[in-house]
């Protein structure tokens, strides 16, 4: 057990909602409260109508100090205000990310923010990823269940070094999706490091067949799939070391691992972030909740077209669904502007 107290001035009674994927809480106290177990995030909600600080946070009777910075302030109109541990006559709810052990909240914290930065901005310094956990609701395998349902809590990485997020979400929409998937429902299909009966993983085939990431990148126009190629057309990526199409039956799932990763000749001046060639698109063609990815250091993708950091870190999917998943990667999209144009901007991208 672990226990929080949120020290105020004037002393007040708050409104206080502990979650995480696992469990939620919600309590009115100026008392120590029982924390719930491992990463979580603390709101207080506040209804404008009187003036208070929030001067500290402490965990098992120890201030998180100057990390209390790293709180943040949503009001009425959904506008993130970072750091804010003033609350006066605006309505809203204040937020922060803790675990309940001091140590390992510390140990993240510290190893990730410079001292520098505590009271700057942090959503201007950093992109912030937070993973809560989410239970699977089938059972596929011991490491698969775990890796889904373990909270990875607060991950922060340096803003717009896109060749360290884990993932990075696009507003890219797929367009004729429907035909598209009939275009790719008439190729052929093999079985891809097939694990157990459970976990067979992908199965897939290249459309396009540059898949040595020393030759020259492969141009739109050399993609034969008519309608795929009409809507890559539109998204304005020029060049891609190759594409593949990708099937993840019902009830099936990926095995955790993380692919090899190549260093690409070809990266040019504008690819100054595309590091070590670690990036692939990712499109479900027709996506549907029940299918996830996660990514360690940064939780489960959103439900879209994601660039995937799948060299750089540790992945594993599942279809909970009741149809087949189809899903295009295509091997380091060019230009970088590509990215660039298309990101969802969000503080926090949340799971």
């Amino acid at each position: 057990m672990s226990l929080c107290q949120i020290i105020t001035e004037p002393t007040i009674n708050l409104s206080i909602k502990l979650h995480n994927g696992h469990a939620e809480k919600i309590l009115s106290t100026n008392e120590p409260f029982e924390l719930l177990s491992d990463w979580q995030q603390l709101e207080i909600f506040h209804n404008g109508s009187f003036n208070f600080e929030i001067k500290d946070v402490t965990i098992d009777g120890q201030s998180i100090g100057e990390n209390l910075y790293l709180a943040w302030f949503k009001d009425q109109q959904g506008i993130d205000h970072q750091p804010m541990n003033i609350l006066g006559n605006q309505s809203g709810t204040w937020s922060i990310i803790l675990h309940n052990d001091i140590s390992i909240f510390k140990e993240r914290i510290c190893g990730q923010l410079a001292n520098g930065d505590y009271g700057k901005n942090l959503f201007n310094e950093y992109q912030w990823f937070v993973d809560l956990g989410y239970n699977l609701k089938n059972t596929y395998s011991p490491q698969i269940d775990q890796f889904f349902a373990r909270p990875q809590g607060l991950n922060l990485y340096p803003k717009q070094d896109y060749h360290l997020y884990p993932y990075i979400p696009l507003t890219i929409s797929v367009q004729d999706a429907e035909l598209i998937q009939a275009e790719l429902k008439g190729l052929a299909y093999n079985a891809v490091r097939p694990n157990t009966t459970n976990n067979p993983g992908w199965i897939n085939t290249y459309i396009t067949s540059a898949t040595d990431s020393s030759k020259k990148c492969r141009a739109t126009a050399d993609v034969p799939l008519p309608r795929l190629k009409a809507w890559l057309e539109t998204t304005g990526m020029q060049e891609f070391n190759h594409i593949a199409s990708l099937i993840l039956p019902p009830n099936k799932s990926i095995e955790m691992h993380r692919d090899f990763m190549v260093y690409d000749k070809d990266l040019g001046p504008e690819d100054i972030n595309a590091k070590d060639n670690i990036y692939s698109l990712h499109i479900p063609i027709i996506g549907h909740a029940q299918s996830m990815i996660k990514v360690s250091g940064g939780g489960i993708m959103p439900n879209g077209v994601n660039i995937l950091n799948n060299a750089g870190y540790v992945h594993a999917g599942v279809n909970e669904g009741t149809t087949d998943r189809y899903v295009l990667t295509i091997k380091n999209p060019r230009p970088f502007d590509f990215i660039k144009n298309w990101i969802i901007k969000s503080n926090i991208y949340f799971s």
